[in-house]
């Protein structure tokens, strides 16, 4: 989406730093604004329905000979949490729909067909709100994963997940998969479990190129030296990142210390992590599920009929 005038020379709220454990009166504003278009527009369930199903997901009172638009405003705009109003926002996401008069039957009815395009559509609207009010949480299928700088926007991280979508890499899939999962954790990321397990799956990934189950990094990164599968200094980069490897509380060799780390470096080790499995996978000729599905289309063209 492109900048606005004050995101992009920091000015207002995108002055600040971002938000994570709170929410602006303008995007509580902008969400009942959403709300209700999308009631307007057939998207959502009317609101004395969104009232009782709303009153069902937070075990709220009911109350009776109340208006429910004005019972849904108040939630929204006064009574929920910032942690509840994203509740909010992920449980909405589930209930947008496509309801239309149909010409031909000349009723009313669902267009299931049409609900992945309004699901997306509601999920731009969000993100648009989100990043309006520099709120640091972005929704994506459905939910809310920390967003943080601009380390986990760039694609590196999504041509990981599709590297270790092959079913040789199942065990490092799981970790790196679960590292993402730390480092969104509401209300704060679990830093130090993040890096173990991204480091974990860069560990695996290099255990299963090698073919050795119980290589460390460390003498891995050694031995593709040793043996001219890669060059320094890269090597110094896998050596950082194994200085965050170990299990324990302290570091290997001494030379970090989890609990001192911030949400910056943990986004460094994250995304390096990603970059060095992707680095490695190409120096071994390792393509992803993807990639062989369509090397395999091109192949079939060039055979002759």
């Amino acid at each position: 989406m492109s900048a606005t005038f004050s995101r992009k020379y920091g000015y207002g709220q995108c002055a600040k730093e971002l938000i994570y454990e709170d929410v602006s009166n303008k995007f509580r504003i902008g969400l009942w604004n959403l709300i209700q278009d999308y009631v307007r527009q057939n998207n959502l369930i009317g609101f004395d329905d969104l009232y009782l199903n709303l009153t069902t997901f937070f075990r709220l009172k009911r109350e009776h000979n109340v208006k429910h638009y004005h019972e849904i405003e108040h939630l929204v705009l006064i009574s929920l949490n910032w942690n509840e109003l994203y509740d909010l926002i992920q449980h909405l996401f589930t209930l947008v729909v496509s309801y239309d008069y149909d010409e031909e039957d000349e009723c009313w009815k669902f267009f299931p067909e049409r609900v992945g395009n309004i699901r997306y559509s509601f999920t731009v609207e969000i993100n648009k709100l989100l990043d309006a009010e520099n709120i640091g949480w972005r929704l994506k299928k459905g939910m809310l994963e920390r967003e943080g700088s601009e380390y986990l926007d760039k694609e590196t991280i999504e041509k990981t997940k599709k590297v270790l979508g092959h079913p040789d890499y199942i065990g490092p899939n799981y970790q790196f998969l679960k590292a993402i999962d730390f480092f969104n954790k509401r209300p704060k990321p679990d830093l130090e479990n993040c890096i173990k397990e991204a480091v974990g799956a860069l560990e695996g990934v290099v255990r299963i190129l090698m073919n050795d189950n119980n290589i460390t990094l460390g003498k891995a990164v050694d031995k593709l030296i040793a043996t001219g599968k890669m060059r320094k200094p890269f090597d110094k980069v896998f050596h950082v990142l194994y200085g965050f490897a170990s299990s324990e509380p302290g570091p290997r060799h001494g030379a970090f210390e989890l609990s001192k780390i911030d949400i910056g470096e943990t986004e460094f080790v994250l995304y390096n992590s990603a970059a060095c499995m992707l680095f490695l996978c190409k120096k071994f000729g390792f393509k992803s599920e993807e990639e062989e599905i369509s090397d395999q289309l091109l192949d079939d063209e060039d055979i002759p009929s």
